[in-house]
């Protein structure tokens, strides 16, 4: 799939949807995927960041980010990448990201450094980065797992990483809590 369905609704009842056409982007007609999209609200520029995974034709797969327009229809910025791994390590998809508690930038991804994929975590000072490339893996399975969604306990300072295990049997999620970023558990 090129394009991302954009649905948007003020009561949870009615929505409204419109259809970005990733692949129309200048340098994006090649593309061979457009998938896994996340957004975040970017207090500085005040605006909606998109962020996704995309392949140009059949390459590595890598996460893009754009800007939203204010009717949340079409990107208002030229799509970039926002996050480059080490030579040899170039694979991710499914990032997500969560400002911590110290203003700092958190992007969970699936990664597949040992062929089996993983989370790991890369940090920046801003959402579009540019993000430090932090080697260790995050989740505790043993098996191939993907799709990390982070967020913040209501009133505490401890985030929950939730993940699909989709390589064990049977399929499961797992969930991890960290109030560093450091130490999960």
């Amino acid at each position: 799939n090129r394009n991302i369905v954009l649905m948007k609704s003020k009561d949870l009842i009615h929505w409204s949807h419109s259809l970005l056409r990733v692949n129309e982007c200048k340098g994006f007609e090649n593309i061979g995927c457009a998938w896994a999209p996340e957004m975040l609200w970017d207090e500085k520029r005040q605006a909606v960041m998109m962020y996704w995974t995309t392949r140009f034709g059949r390459g590595d797969n890598k996460v893009y980010y754009a800007y939203m327009d204010k009717d949340f229809t079409k990107f208002v910025t030229e799509p970039k990448l926002i996050f480059e791994k080490p030579e040899g390590k170039p694979v991710y998809i499914d990032s997500d990201i969560i400002q911590g508690n110290d203003g700092r930038y958190y992007m969970h991804y699936v990664s597949y450094d040992g062929g089996v994929s993983g989370i790991k975590l890369a940090v920046a000072d801003s959402p579009t980065g540019p993000y430090t490339y932090l080697p260790d893996y995050v989740d505790q399975e043993p098996k191939a797992c993907e799709a990390p969604n982070c967020w913040k306990r209501t009133g505490t300072d401890t985030y929950v990483l939730m993940y699909d295990c989709f390589g064990i049997v049977p399929p499961n999620f797992s969930f991890l809590e960290t109030t560093d970023f450091k130490t999960y558990t």
